[in-house]
């Protein structure tokens, strides 16, 4: 439920609290399945669809799309309503990577997920695709700090 000290001054959920929100989400769905600490890498294709107001309920839904040797690439979805109908719209969506590390803070190797559903594999080429096209602009445009991700 979406309360007054998550609201902004126009009385809606800011960015920052709904991306604070979509965090947690993602990091036990990655936690659970790597079994093991994570840390975000990555937070990109954020999509806000429409306001999130004071009062809403809100649900935080994450589902792991594609996994690399240490990453976990994780869609987001934020869905709210008016708790009296129950009906939830979709709010927000984004797509995270996570990185699995062992108890010294280094990288660590996470099981393999292996998509079976059409929809799945859909999700997991998309995934693909989206490390092709962040590795050409790192080329592109190369960072002073290597990123996480593999």
């Amino acid at each position: 439920m979406a309360a007054p000290m998550d609201a902004n001054v126009r009385g809606r959920v800011g960015a920052g609290r709904m991306l604070e929100w979509i965090d947690k989400s993602p990091y036990a769905c990655a936690a659970a399945w790597s079994g093991h600490y994570c840390v975000t890498a990555y937070v990109g294709n954020v999509r806000f669809h429409q306001p999130l107001h004071v009062g809403d309920l809100v649900e935080v839904q994450a589902r792991l799309i594609h996994t690399g040797t240490s990453s976990m690439h994780v869609s987001a979805r934020v869905r709210s309503g008016n708790p009296r109908t129950g009906e939830l719209n979709l709010t927000t969506e984004c797509t995270m990577v996570l990185v699995g590390l062992d108890n010294n803070g280094h990288k660590r190797a996470v099981p393999p997920w292996v998509p079976t559903l059409s929809e799945d594999v859909a999700l997991d080429t998309h995934a693909q695709k989206m490390v092709e096209i962040r590795a050409r602009l790192l080329r592109a445009i190369p960072l002073e700090v290597p990123p996480l991700v593999d």
